[in-house]
């Protein structure tokens, strides 16, 4: 049954969706940017009152990107430093609080730690570059 409630990322699940599973652990915060529709110009001499003009064509499947504690001997984090050096595409899925979840492909496009700041947690982001269509699924 779809809720009319907000969702919540609670504890924050991430999954490399391998066999098995790689659970990323630790995630602060995530989203998804940059999904768009792209445009082509037909703009001619000829355009009424000179004005350009365009027509639809595809849609750029953006990124996710999620930050997380950077705990230096963490599998999973070490995974997705090994995913970017190859460039190996995988399947993620995302998962919500209430059971429902996102599905795509994507590659690691970035692993960076950030946030060196004196007596704060370190910090990892990651931007996953997705590679066709993210998938929801509500909770059953």
């Amino acid at each position: 049954m779809a809720s009319n409630s907000p969702l919540t990322f609670t504890g924050g699940h991430v999954f490399i969706l391998d066999s098995p599973p790689v659970d990323i652990g630790q995630i602060m915060k995530g989203g998804f940017s940059g999904i768009k529709r792209n445009f082509t110009d037909t703009t001619t001499i000829a355009s009424a009152d000179n004005q350009e003009t365009s027509i639809p064509t595809t849609i750029a499947s953006g990124e996710f990107s999620f930050d997380t504690n950077f705990i230096p001997g963490d599998a999973s984090q070490q995974e997705l430093v090994t995913l970017r050096d190859s460039g190996a595409l995988r399947n993620y899925k995302v998962a919500l609080s209430d059971g429902s979840d996102w599905v795509f492909p994507a590659y690691v496009e970035s692993a960076d730690v950030v946030s060196l700041e004196i007596k704060k947690q370190v910090g990892l982001n990651v931007k996953l570059k997705l590679n066709g269509k993210a998938v929801y699924t509500p909770a059953a």
